[in-house]
């Protein structure tokens, strides 16, 4: 599957080899619900901005919204490790399953603020809300866990 990345390239394989990285979907009628996960991965981009070996990949449907809310998120955080990458319905709610949070309640039009944590050889490592509190402290925490190992 191709995923396309906000800057109008394809996503490669390479840029999540060997590499912990957060999974996060959202869509594009998310308004106000959206705003405190982006905050809160803002916040986590921030958090581990010392690390090489960190990503995070905000999937959509809609190629037209990546650049609205790369913007978003760029008025929030600098941080080149950020990935917006978009694919079609189909393609998304596959991967959101091989995630794990198809059954997490996600659907195009719902967005769960939870996210998934994937560590260097690919692996689940837990979901996440980043909006929370309790929810980013943790992440962070298993992130930099996983990229000290």
């Amino acid at each position: 599957d191709v995923l396309y990345a906000h800057r109008g390239d394809t996503l490669t394989p390479e840029i999540l080899d060997k590499k912990a990285y957060i999974a996060h979907f959202w869509d594009s009628r998310c308004d106000v619900p959206c705003e405190p996960t982006l905050k809160g991965l803002a916040d986590v981009a921030y958090a581990v901005s010392k690390y090489k070996h960190f990503r995070i990949l905000s999937h959509n449907t809609q190629p037209s919204d990546i650049s609205e809310m790369w913007q978003i998120a760029r008025r929030q955080t600098n941080r080149p490790a950020w990935h917006f990458v978009w694919g079609d319905t189909a393609q998304m709610s596959r991967l959101a399953d091989d995630y794990g949070l198809m059954e997490r309640s996600f659907v195009f039009g719902n967005n769960p603020r939870e996210v998934a944590l994937i560590d260097r050889e690919g692996m689940i490592r837990g979901y996440y809300d980043p909006s929370d509190s309790l929810g980013y402290l943790n992440l962070v925490h298993d992130i930099v866990h996983l990229l000290k190992r």
